[in-house]
């Protein structure tokens, strides 16, 4: 099976030429969740106006496929919004809202589990 194949990972991709690493993580949440693109009123820059926490890793050996850079970045939705309509798209298999402390950490990708963890512990600081 492919590497990561059936494991918990946030979106993500390649940035586009000189795109900035918060609009790249936002073009790709959108390609693989549809977040934006099926949500009257959830935008990039509402998305943007958001980022409570932002994750940078670039640890040697941290991803089998070799030397790459992860940027998570934690998002608030305001209040009063409807749950979102989200589906899998681009090279997603499955898309969803969970509770990410439900999810072995063994059962994440690479190092999302640890990511995700300095993430929540950096917004409830905020």
């Amino acid at each position: 099976s492919r590497y990561g194949h059936g494991l918990w990972a946030f979106p993500g991709g390649l940035r586009d030429g000189n795109e900035d690493y918060v609009d790249s993580s936002l073009r790709e949440l959108d390609e693989e969740t549809g977040l934006v693109s099926l949500n009257e009123g959830i935008t990039i820059d509402m998305l943007k106006a958001n980022v409570k926490a932002c994750i940078h890793n670039d640890t040697k050996g941290r991803d089998l496929r070799g030397r790459y850079t992860t940027h998570l970045y934690g998002i608030d939705l305001p209040d009063g919004l409807p749950e979102p309509r989200i589906e899998p798209r681009d090279d997603a298999m499955h898309v969803g809202f969970v509770d990410p402390l439900a999810i072995p950490s063994t059962e994440y990708f690479a190092d999302h589990h640890g990511m995700l963890h300095e993430a929540l512990r950096q917004m409830d600081a905020a």
